[in-house]
């Protein structure tokens, strides 16, 4: 089971342990029955509505997230890229120019990968 999922699955479980909870400490004489299922729908549509959006961002932050090598062979591409244009004159900032580069050597996307560090941080990236 994906990460993202068991986190939805555990955080719904404690909704679940929460709103048992809650109706637990409320003794049946203290409130009217009709009070009390207000109560508790409310809490229910909550409790829904909460878990609902957590494992919405969980699902969308599990299928976003690259993994560790992904990342590394973007962040390669990236800065080896900006790096061989500014050492043959060109711009190293310049989309077109860094998407030519890079599909050069494999990169698949129809966007380029451009290096957004100030221009005072390009000599650190040289080779």
């Amino acid at each position: 089971m994906p990460r993202g999922w068991t986190l939805a699955v555990e955080f719904a479980d404690n909704l679940i342990k929460i709103f048992l909870m809650l109706f637990q400490l409320v003794p049946p004489s203290t409130a009217p029955t009709t009070q009390r299922r207000r109560m508790a729908v409310v809490l229910l549509c909550c409790a829904l509505v909460g878990s609902a959006d957590f494992i919405q961002v969980c699902i969308a932050s599990a299928q976003t997230t690259p993994t560790a090598q992904s990342a590394g062979v973007r962040d390669f591409v990236e800065y080896w890229s900006a790096s061989r244009l500014l050492l043959n004159g060109g711009n190293p900032y310049a989309p077109d120019e860094l998407l030519h580069l890079q599909r050069s050597v494999g990169w698949g996307s129809d966007a380029a990968l451009i290096m957004w560090n100030p221009p005072w941080t390009l000599p650190f990236t040289l080779p």
